[in-house]
């Protein structure tokens, strides 16, 4: 702050050297002062450290003994590569974070509870739990600065855009330019920022990551799952299914690269996959609704996610952390309810002891319990030896390998139906609607980049039904209203919005909603109640995202009769004594009344 020192590149990049102007002898004004002043060449020193290296930009002061720079290197011989360094002086350095949680669901500890007040209310659904395993990791291994901002539904968007009108995740329309920032870093507000800004902000030396799951919409094909016929059953559905993942590679690489060159450039970058959640081979629970088909396929698209996450961390260079089997013996249908890591179908009760008022599933569906943070904290711990592992170079050839058409994933009956882009969009709001009652939607046609002035349609499926056909305005956006026959039964159905996009492609913008009527009973709502309780909570175990143990009653049995008994001698004596005495104190009684 006190201009002691200057740091100077050049357009070439040729020259790096650092200037003392306190040592400058003095000139004439107007000469050439800094030629006298005592510098250090920088240049060589990273030229030693830095393979390839080709020159610096991007440099400014963290500190009075820190520089941040950007370095150029050409590891081919012909396409530079920027990398994020920090320079310390000698005998100093940027201590930085210890340790921050970022991501999705997996990461917040949705389905944990013991949610932070914060992030279980109206405005914010974060549900950022002290169960999750960012801070059973942070515990564990004794870290005093760290944290976690992971909040559920989270995308790559919610991570790395620095668009300023971002409005979060949260639902107070304030854009990222109005809020209140330094609140939002101080007590580290999941929801309201993208979540590179505490990255950028804080420059933790370990960062733990999952996303990529709300990108393809991985939590709405399992609730589409629980209707009743069996979901992506053809080999076209899959393979759209498939196609969607494999979209993401390009924008996983580009987060992770965003994630490392934003933060400390020391920094370990862990990648958590995704955990199996159901065993098609085992005996399921009530709470549960998949068969064996749509578990078998969720195993199928589990493991292959996990593949292009994995894949797509080798090129960026950071390290992944395989827990597609940390459940083993723990996951649904493969062990008592009450030991599984994952819950079944939750009620609506996205804000605790609130009935269902906030959607038609509760979001803790099908995502990792208590338990289930746990066993991912062991095997994270495991695999990364207690977050010591040293990452890997990134590997710029890593590409994306394509299933073949004989996948397991992809053995299904043909439906000789066109496979068309699948986007999934979150839209109807809570997911839900009513039959013969008004449903509005809007699509920007900027984030879906759809065509302008293009036609469309709008479809429910399972058994489809056309609900309007539509034209979007120049750019791409579309507002529909529409009412759902009341022929469709009650269950949950795909809202397709079939569309061109920008390059006059087919696309298949898709969401999950429960359609329903205001005359829908039973306790559950969205299923068949069961008729059975055994944990006794008073939640039908339909809908029980948890059947805990049956709680133990305990009989007490009556006392036995007891039989008369003859007195004894020693008795009778007793008796008469306590009579003869009553009887004397009654004597000296009257006697003195009658002084």
């Amino acid at each position: 702050p006190d201009g002691r020192y200057v740091a100077v590149t050049d357009a070439r990049f040729t020259l790096f050297r650092l200037y003392d102007l306190s040592t400058c002898q003095d000139r004439a004004e107007g000469s050439d002062m800094i030629g006298r002043c005592r510098f250090l060449n920088l240049w060589p020193i990273l030229d030693q450290r830095i393979p390839s290296f080709a020159g610096v930009s991007g440099v400014r002061f963290k500190g009075d003994n820190t520089m941040e720079l950007y370095s150029g290197s050409r590891p081919d011989g012909v396409n530079l590569v920027r990398s994020h360094y920090l320079i310390s002086a000698q005998g100093f350095s940027d201590p930085g974070y210890e340790y921050l949680g970022i991501g999705d669901s997996f990461a917040s500890g949705e389905g944990a509870y013991q949610y932070k007040a914060t992030t279980d209310v109206k405005n914010n659904k974060c549900h950022l739990s002290e169960r999750a395993y960012p801070f059973l990791l942070a515990k564990e291994l004794n870290f005093s600065q760290f944290n976690s901002v992971a909040c559920s539904g989270a995308i790559i968007k919610d991570i790395l855009t620095t668009n300023s009108n971002y409005i979060g995740q949260v639902h107070d329309g304030i854009k990222l330019k109005d809020r209140d920032i330094d609140n939002v870093y101080s007590n580290f507000v999941a929801g309201e920022i993208p979540q590179r800004k505490f990255i950028e902000k804080y420059q933790p030396k370990i960062v733990t990551m999952s996303v990529g799951g709300n990108d393809i919409g991985f939590g709405d094909k399992i609730t589409r799952c629980l209707g009743t016929d069996t979901c992506y059953d053809t080999y076209e559905e899959r393979l759209g299914a498939v196609n969607e993942v494999n979209t993401q590679f390009d924008r996983l690489v580009g987060v992770y690269n965003d994630v490392k060159s934003t933060g400390d450039p020391r920094a370990k970058v862990y990648v958590i996959g995704y955990p199996q959640v159901g065993d098609e081979n085992g005996n399921c629970a009530a709470n549960v609704h998949l068969n064996h088909g749509e578990l078998a396929f969720t195993r199928q698209y589990i493991s292959y996610l996990n593949s292009v996450v994995r894949t797509a961390a080798d090129k960026a260079g950071v390290y992944y952390v395989d827990v597609e089997n940390a459940f083993e013996g723990h996951k649904l249908c493969q062990t008592d309810s009450w030991n599984t890591a994952v819950n079944g179908l939750t009620a609506g009760n996205d804000i605790v002891n609130v009935p269902l008022v906030h959607g038609p599933i509760g979001n803790e569906s099908f995502h990792p319990n208590a338990l289930g943070h746990k066993l991912l904290e062991a095997e994270i711990l495991k695999q990364t030896a207690r977050l010591t592992a040293p990452m890997p170079m990134p590997d710029p050839t890593k590409k994306l390998q394509l299933l073949a058409s004989d996948a397991e994933i992809l053995q299904r009956p043909h439906s000789n139906k066109p496979v068309k882009n699948m986007w999934f969009y979150p839209g109807v709001k809570e997911g839900q609607a009513n039959r013969s009652a008004p449903v509005m939607d809007s699509y920007n046609g900027k984030d879906l980049a759809l065509k302008g002035s293009s036609p469309v349609q709008l479809v429910l499926t399972s058994d489809p039904v056309l609900l309007g056909e539509f034209t979007t305005d120049a750019k791409g956006n579309l507002d529909v209203s529409v009412t759902i026959p009341a022929t469709v039964p009650s269950g949950f159905h795909t809202l397709h919005l079939y569309a061109k996009n920008i390059i006059d492609e087919d696309v298949d913008v898709y969401q999950t909603i429960f359609v329903g009527s205001n005359g829908d009973s039973g306790s559950c709502k969205v299923v068949p109640d069961s008729g059975q309780d055994a944990d006794k909570d008073n939640i039908d175990d339909a809908c029980d995202g948890l059947i805990d143990k049956a709680p133990v009653v305990i009989v007490t049995p009556p006392p036995a009769p007891t039989q008369p008994t003859k007195p004894t001698t020693r008795d009778i004596v007793r008796k008469l004594f306590v009579l003869l005495r009553r009887l004397f104190h009654a004597m000296i009684k009257h006697y003195f009344v009658r002084l």
